[in-house]
């Protein structure tokens, strides 16, 4: 993932987040995960749709921010972007129980920057599986 928001960020395209959690959830992640910088700009659903409820909410109405492109795990919100004339590029759920689809974020990225080559570095299987488990833990003092 953050090959591909590198490569964008170097390529300078403008990115913001549209999230379906409020604020106060949503701020601390990005920043703990040191992914604000990436972003121009985040819309929380405090902003939008104060009395969405999990599984229900209002459109993602990038049209009216001057977005051009929505990439989100929900079809639905895919389906509206693409009847206003936007593009909407469905990904996986980053809480799925799959593993980060890779060919998704490089497809992403093709249709983003189709002149800038771009592919994400792979781990083996098994390096995958060893570093997860000889992942070494903070120590609690």
């Amino acid at each position: 993932m953050f090959e591909l928001l590198d490569s964008f960020k170097a390529n300078n395209v403008s990115m913001a987040i549209w999230t379906a959690s409020v604020r106060k959830r949503s701020k601390p992640i990005l920043d703990n995960l040191n992914l604000s910088h990436y972003f121009s700009d985040v819309v929380y659903r405090d902003c939008y749709d104060p009395e969405a409820t999990f599984g229900s909410s209002s459109p993602k109405r990038i049209d009216a921010l001057g977005g051009d492109i929505l990439v989100d795990d929900s079809q639905f919100q895919c389906d509206y972007v693409n009847s206003v004339g936007k593009i909407g590029f469905k990904v996986t759920p980053f809480f799925s129980y799959v593993d980060n689809d890779l060919e998704e974020l490089e497809e992403l990225h093709k249709l983003v920057l189709p002149d800038v080559p771009f592919s994400i570095k792979r781990q083996s299987w098994l390096a995958k599986k060893m570093n997860k488990i000889f992942k070494k833990k903070p120590l609690l003092v």
